[in-house]
């Protein structure tokens, strides 16, 4: 599978489009840190046959990042 760039950035950009979030318009840093927690391992594992995991970190206050259209 040709992803166009790599695994991180596809579901980054994925998150921030709206697909991290929960239903209220808004995408937080939460969701964003939960979306990629749980859909790198997920696509590399389609795309590479072997899953990778990203490394987070959360601290402090949600706040948010962006609106969904």
């Amino acid at each position: 599978q040709k992803l166009g760039h790599g695994a991180f950035t596809k579901v980054l950009l994925d998150a921030l489009d709206g697909a991290a979030d929960t239903g209220d318009g808004i995408v937080t840093v939460n969701e964003l840190k939960a979306y990629v927690e749980a859909n790198v391992p997920a696509l590399t594992a389609a795309a590479k046959g072997e899953a990778q995991y990203p490394v987070t970190y959360g601290y402090g206050q949600d706040f948010p990042l962006t609106l969904v259209p």
